[in-house]
C-alpha cells in the first residue's frame, strides 16, 4: 500500500473578522526598566464589544494582535476589566487600539 498517496492535507476555512471598537489607550514605562513581559489591566465599557467573541489590543501601526483575558465584569457599571501581556522598553510610551474579534479561530 502506498502511504504517501493516502496522506491528504486537511484545510480548515475559518472566517474571523476584526474591528476597531473606537477605544485607544497609552501605556508609559516610568521606572526606567525594560519589561519583556508585563501584564496590564484595562477597564472597557461593555457596550463597545457586546457581540465580540474575543477582545485583543494592537499597538498602533503594528497590526499584531495581543489577546486579552476577561477578569471581571460589572453589570452595575457596564464595564469589563481585561488583562493583556505587553512588552515595553524603559521610559517608552506605546499606544494601543482595542480590537474586537468575531468568528472562531482554529483549535
Amino acid at each position: 500500500m502506498n502511504w504517501k498517496a493516502l496522506c491528504i492535507p486537511l484545510v480548515f476555512l475559518v472566517h474571523i473578522s476584526y474591528y476597531y471598537v473606537g477605544i485607544s489607550f497609552s501605556v508609559k514605562e516610568t521606572e526606567g526598566i525594560d519589561r519583556s513581559l508585563e501584564f496590564i489591566t484595562v477597564s472597557l465599557p461593555c457596550t463597545s464589544f457586546e457581540q465580540a467573541e474575543r477582545i485583543s489590543i494592537s499597538e498602533s501601526g503594528s497590526g499584531v494582535l495581543i489577546a486579552g483575558q476577561l477578569i471581571e465584569m460589572s453589570d452595575d457599571e457596564g464595564t469589563a476589566i481585561f488583562i493583556f501581556p505587553i512588552s515595553i522598553k524603559a521610559n517608552q510610551e506605546k499606544v494601543y487600539k482595542v480590537i474586537a474579534e468575531e468568528g472562531q479561530a482554529p483549535i
